[in-house]
């Protein structure tokens, strides 16, 4: 018998502030896209915003 498992892959990438980031925007890293789940807002945007993000 052979078994198949999928994990909910979940990761941060913390990246220099970009104006006009969303929940609808995407993340490919190492040729695989992360949908974005959350934008952290600390610091108000202004320095690095970490994207907290699951593996499409």
């Amino acid at each position: 018998m052979t078994a198949a498992y999928r994990y909910n892959e979940e990761v941060l990438f913390t990246i220099n502030y970009r104006a006009g980031l969303t929940t609808a925007c995407f993340v490919e890293y190492g040729g695989v896209k992360y949908s974005v789940t959350r934008i952290d807002t600390f610091e108000g945007y202004k320095q690095d915003i970490t994207l907290y993000c699951k593996r499409q």
